[in-house]
């Protein structure tokens, strides 16, 4: 079974919804050697009991628990599983995603890790890639307190015929 376009869209808007600016220039790019990841307990602290609003309807939240739910109502996905921070300043999250496809509902399980660094001089830089990136700005700004986004999982995974299961 492949992943749909949808569900690996939905997994990486994580980073497209929360970058200042999307340039892929080398010269935007953090120097390793003048940047470091961030520290888990801060990127806990960024994400734990906040909701992203990815727009049309959709986005993600990350309990304080470690529980993770999200929605691509544009898509008419759902995701639901745990997310972590690691000790080298990544954002991890693996969810159980389901879409209606053809008569049915199909599932798959996708693991998104965003790696974090801030350099010398205090910006913080983001990127689902490796160490050469692409890295992006970033910004905390579209985050919000509190859970926006359970309730909408579970009317998305009753109209599936699903039970809404936020781990």
């Amino acid at each position: 079974m492949s992943i749909p376009n949808a569900v690996l869209s939905a997994s990486l808007l994580v980073v497209g919804s929360l970058v200042l600016s999307a340039t892929d220039t080398r010269a935007e790019m953090p120097d390793p050697d003048n940047s470091a990841p961030l520290a888990p307990d801060y990127v806990y602290r960024m994400f734990a009991g906040k909701s992203a609003d990815w727009g049309g309807g959709s986005g993600a939240y990350w309990a304080p628990d470690g529980r993770f739910v999200a929605v691509n109502q544009a898509e008419g996905s759902i995701g639901a599983g745990r997310w972590y921070a690691t000790n080298r300043g990544r954002m991890c999250y693996e969810a159980d995603w389901a879409w209606r496809q053809d008569f049915g509902v199909e599932r798959s399980r996708v693991k998104t890790c965003t790696r974090f660094r801030v350099d010398r001089k205090g910006t913080m830089w983001s990127t689902t890639g490796g160490l050469n990136g692409p890295w992006f700005p970033y910004s905390t700004a579209p985050l919000s307190p509190g859970d926006q986004v359970s309730s909408t999982h579970s009317a998305l995974a009753a109209e599936m015929g699903l039970v809404a299961s936020t781990e």
